[in-house]
């Protein structure tokens, strides 16, 4: 840097920012690109909107060519030039010669690996599959409140997504929880023909805690199986004891 002419502050001696580029281009449009009183005072103006023109970096079409002027020097004109996803191609003789674009990840093409983690419920071993964009840890069950947690890691800025078996260890209605706070953003599958039903949960990138409540833990019997059980069990007592009466009866007479 050799100057600091021509540089000013907002606020500073009546200075006031300006516009460089509307978020809606209309053509004839004019808009203050900075305001400051006998230092900048540039103007523009939208001149077209479908110019084409060739630079060193390519080929360009629909691009924007802008007139600049100031009243500070009425007898000049400038003329920029912008590329739809580009920008400045083009200010007068100088042309661009070369631009890269940023790489930008397609959402809704998570890259999914398969993993299984291992439980155990009542002496049994019970293996869980999951399918997951991040990097999963300390999976475990917790039986006494009828909860799966574990840890994802993914990429900052990236979505992440993981699918678990869930209805191999716990019986819905189901409730999730990302970093303890309750979230909507899953989905459960219908069972499928084994019985097990499998959950979907989506979250954004980075590291994060990963809680599933269910109703019951499977096998662990819901209170519908131990009434009808019950009932069951009240049956056999009650013919035992009618066959019984019947003998005693027999016996009397």
């Amino acid at each position: 840097m050799v100057s600091h002419e021509g540089s000013w502050l907002s606020g500073t001696n009546n200075a006031e920012a300006g516009l460089i580029m509307p978020g809606i281009v209309l053509l004839g449009s004019k808009f203050q690109q900075e305001t400051a009183p006998n230092v900048a005072m540039d103007r523009a103006e939208i001149d077209s909107v479908d110019e084409m023109l060739d630079t060193p970096a390519g080929k360009f079409e629909n691009v924007l060519k802008v007139e600049e002027t100031t009243p500070l020097e009425p007898s000049e004109k400038e003329f920029k030039f912008y590329a739809p996803g580009v920008g400045l191609i083009q200010e007068e003789v100088l042309k661009l010669v070369k631009y890269v674009l940023p790489e930008v990840q397609e959402t809704g093409k998570l890259e999914m690996k398969s993993s299984v983690r291992s439980v155990q419920i009542a002496g049994d071993t019970i293996e869980v599959e999951l399918n997951s964009s991040s990097t999963i840890s300390e999976f475990k069950l917790d039986r006494e409140n009828k909860r799966v947690c574990f840890n994802v890691e993914g990429t900052a800025g990236a979505g992440g997504r993981t699918e678990i078996s869930i209805g191999r260890i716990l019986e819905g209605p189901y409730t999730v929880m990302i970093d303890s706070q309750a979230t909507n953003d899953f989905e459960v599958a219908p069972a499928d023909a084994s019985g097990e039903t499998a959950i979907s949960i989506s979250y954004p990138g980075n590291n994060h805690n990963i809680a599933i409540s269910g109703a019951n833990v499977v096998p662990e019997f819901p209170l519908s199986a131990i009434g009808a059980s019950a009932a069951i069990v009240g049956l056999v007592i009650f013919i035992s004891r009618c066959k019984f009466i019947g003998v005693f009866m027999k016996r009397a007479s």
